[in-house]
């Protein structure tokens, strides 16, 4: 995550409420606008997703799934989101993606 974030510009940030700490910590500290995306009954829907964004918000960071809760992200839908809002999708890898069948192509990934 360090990486990713030296190399992009500092805009916008969005990012579940209980996300993993290693993955945002770093944006924080070198001054991206991160905002949290609060859940509800610990669950992150793609509505409630679509509703945290602004006009200034263009990275969303995410893990597969949450480390507190458990709950799975349905990352072939939150690809089509991101898609259609030109947000560039931050995934923590680490958790549990290789445990999934999807493909980059499936999670419209932004390069």
């Amino acid at each position: 995550m360090n990486t990713v974030a030296r190399i992009l510009k500092k805009k916008g940030v969005i990012y579940p409420e209980g996300e993993f700490p290693a993955s945002i910590h770093i944006f924080k500290r070198l001054g991206f606008n991160c905002e949290k995306i609060q859940h509800k009954n610990n669950r992150y829907s793609i509505n409630e997703i679509k509703k945290s964004i602004k006009e200034e918000t263009k990275y969303l960071i995410h893990s597969h799934i949450q480390y507190l809760t458990g709950f799975k992200q349905d990352l072939e839908k939150l690809g089509t989101l991101c898609r259609n809002e030109s947000l560039t999708n931050i995934i923590n890898r680490p958790n549990h993606l290789e445990h999934s069948h999807l493909t980059f192509n499936d999670l419209k990934l932004i390069f």
